[in-house]
C-alpha cells in the first residue's frame, strides 16, 4: 500500500503494475496519463463515516442522538447515489483519454469480487479479530 500522492510516480517508473481506486477521482490525481486498463466489476464502496466521541456521544439528549442518525442514514444514501451518478459521468471521460474496459464475463466476475471481498475481510479480521468479525456479520448480506 502506497499513499495517494505516490502512486502517480509509482505508476511511471513501472513500481507497481496497478492500483486498487474508485473510477472517480483517477483524473483528479493524473492517473489516467498512466492507466491503460480498468477492470469491472468494480468492488468497496468509499465510506463516509460520521464520527462523534462517544463520551461526547453518549452527553448528547436521545432527541439529538436520534436526528443525527437519521441524518446520517439519508445523508449515507444521498452520496451513495451522487457516486453513482459522477462514476458514471467520469466512465466516458477515462475512455476519451484511451483507457480501456476490461468487463469480465459473468463467471469471472463472480470469482473476481469473491477474492476482493474475501481478502478484504482477511486483512480486517488480521488486525482485530474479534471486533472484524462483529463488522462482517453487521455488513453482509445475508442470502
Amino acid at each position: 500500500m502506497i499513499p495517494p500522492t505516490e502512486v502517480y510516480v509509482a505508476l511511471e517508473r513501472n513500481v507497481v503494475d496497478g492500483y486498487c481506486w474508485s473510477v472517480v477521482g483517477i483524473r483528479d490525481w493524473g492517473w489516467q496519463k498512466q492507466t491503460q486498463y480498468v477492470v469491472d466489476p468494480g468492488f468497496y464502496n468509499v465510506p463516509n463515516p460520521l464520527l462523534v466521541n462517544l463520551r461526547i456521544w453518549n452527553q448528547l439528549p436521545q432527541k439529538l442522538r436520534d436526528l443525527i442518525k437519521e441524518a446520517a442514514i439519508e445523508a449515507e444514501k444521498s452520496v451513495v447515489a451522487y457516486f453513482d451518478d459522477l462514476a458514471k459521468k467520469e466512465r466516458p471521460l477515462l475512455i476519451k483519454e484511451g483507457i480501456q474496459v476490461i468487463d469480465l464475463p459473468p463467471a469471472e466476475k463472480e470469482k473476481f469480487l469473491k477474492v476482493a471481498y474475501e481478502e478484504g475481510w482477511k486483512d480486517i479480521l488480521g488486525k482485530s479479530p474479534q471486533i472484524g468479525q462483529k463488522l462482517k456479520e453487521l455488513l453482509t448480506k445475508k442470502k
